[in-house]
């Protein structure tokens, strides 16, 4: 699948080409809103029919998609246009702001772009995991079950990500509720998370004492696990127009491709400062990223 899903709830609108060119997610309470994949802003402002919405542009394996997120809460938007969001990155939250007659998100997907007419309209569900129709499962690319016997193969021994959904979110030294409360976690707060412990996820340490949340019927956190058998170390999108990309970790390595400003890749491996980034033809394909000049990363 292409997308996370970008909001917590219920869908009780599904797509239909001409007519609701997308889906509706609905849920009370204060919902994050939350980036699809990575992307850069194209639009966020307040709309009469949309309400405050933010529009995102994504290059996924080379295919141009724009993501649209519409009736958010009131002066929720925490993103410009022009800025790269990366993927589970917060928007907003959730609200009934535009032509709404309720809390929900509207999300679309347009392939390759938003126009006008949506003529490039697509079903979401057809590109976002967890789709298959209603259910309160939160967002995240859930690819089966966390499996952290792989977890070594990650550049950071990591197996995923957190973000908190509840106003606040104890932090124990210990995987049960009478561990004792190291800090306390806020709504919207991302973490890595390195091993589990039934619904108990490890998200660091502190101090020497290993930081654990709960996450009991999902009811705390919306998670992202990493792909771990895919052998992918991070993911990245790129800042510069062009990117050269060769087939070897060289400048003077056969060039491959050009790729251009926001295109998404998986990391694979590094050399120096040159990152693997998949393979064609059989042969590994390569971008380097001196001082992080050329591309954002972000590291499992």
């Amino acid at each position: 699948m292409v997308f996370i899903r970008p909001a917590e709830g219920t869908i009780t609108q599904y797509f239909k080409k001409g007519t609701h060119n997308g889906i509706d997610i609905a849920k009370s309470g204060t919902v994050p809103i939350l980036a699809a994949a990575l992307g850069t802003v194209t639009k966020s402002y307040n709309s009469d029919s949309y309400g405050e919405v933010v529009f995102i542009k994504h290059v996924i394996n080379g295919v141009q998609y724009e993501t649209v997120y519409a009736h958010m809460a009131e002066r929720s938007r925490t993103v410009s246009v022009g800025q790269n969001v990366s993927v589970g990155q917060r928007l907003g939250y959730m609200g009934s702001t535009g032509w709404s007659t309720g809390q929900h998100l509207h999300f679309e997907v347009h392939k390759p772009s938003w126009n006008s007419s949506k003529s490039y309209a697509v079903n979401p569900l057809d590109y976002i995991n967890s789709g298959g129709g209603g259910g309160t499962e939160g967002p995240g690319t859930v690819i089966g079950e966390p499996q952290p016997e792989y977890a070594g193969r990650t550049k950071n021994g990591r197996i995923g990500t957190a973000t908190t959904i509840v106003s606040t979110l104890n932090v124990r030294n210990s995987p049960s509720t009478s561990g004792r409360i190291i800090r306390t976690l806020s709504l919207g707060s991302t973490a890595w998370i390195y091993k589990l412990s039934g619904e108990w996820y490890c998200i660091g340490t502190n101090n020497g004492e290993e930081e654990w949340i709960s996450n009991e019927n999902r009811a705390h956190a919306n998670v992202r696990w990493y792909d771990l058998k895919s052998g992918r170390i991070g993911e990245g999108s790129v800042k510069v127009s062009l990117l050269n990309v060769r087939y070897s970790p060289t400048e003077t390595g056969e060039l491959s491709r050009k790729i251009g400003n926001g295109t998404s890749f998986y990391v694979y491996k590094e050399s120096g400062y040159w990152l693997c980034i998949g393979t064609k033809d059989g042969r590994e394909e390569w971008i380097a990223n001196p001082n992080n000049e050329y591309a954002n990363v972000t590291w499992y």
